[in-house]
């Protein structure tokens, strides 16, 4: 399975039964779910991936090092619990990348601010190690 497979069948599995579609990049319109109409929430996940130099040993790459950054954005109203929930959701993706032993947590979990568009967030960036071809 592809590193992106992987996170986003990760992501998935924890934040679409509460209707929290994710996207590597950037977000998109989406109509339908696994050929049901979209249930979408007021929240969203875009995620990307960032390479660090591989580790060398006796003159070749030994692994390479993927950070994964994820954020979760939801609307800005301080009159819902909007702000608790993100958190617990965000708590229960950590708790899944981390339940896999080839991820670590590099920045635990960071606010982000409002850019204007009425949405902030919450990031968390991991990191996997995976050994060289």
């Amino acid at each position: 399975m592809s590193l992106l497979s992987d996170v986003q069948t990760k992501l998935d599995e924890v934040l679409l039964p509460d209707g929290v579609l994710s996207f590597h990049l950037r977000r998109t319109a989406v109509a339908t779910v696994g050929g049901e109409a979209a249930q979408i929430d007021d929240a969203y996940v875009v995620y990307r991936f960032s390479p660090a130099r591989p580790t060398w040993g006796d003159g070749k790459p030994l692994f390479d090092r993927y950070y994964i950054n994820v954020s979760y954005y939801f609307k800005n109203d301080k009159n819902t619990a909007n702000s608790q929930t993100a958190s617990d959701r965000m708590d229960a993706v950590k708790a899944k990348f981390l339940a896999d032993p080839r991820y670590q947590v590099a920045n635990d979990k960071m606010d982000i601010p409002d850019d204007g568009s009425g949405y902030v967030g919450i990031n968390v960036e991991f990191i996997i190690f995976k050994l060289s071809q």
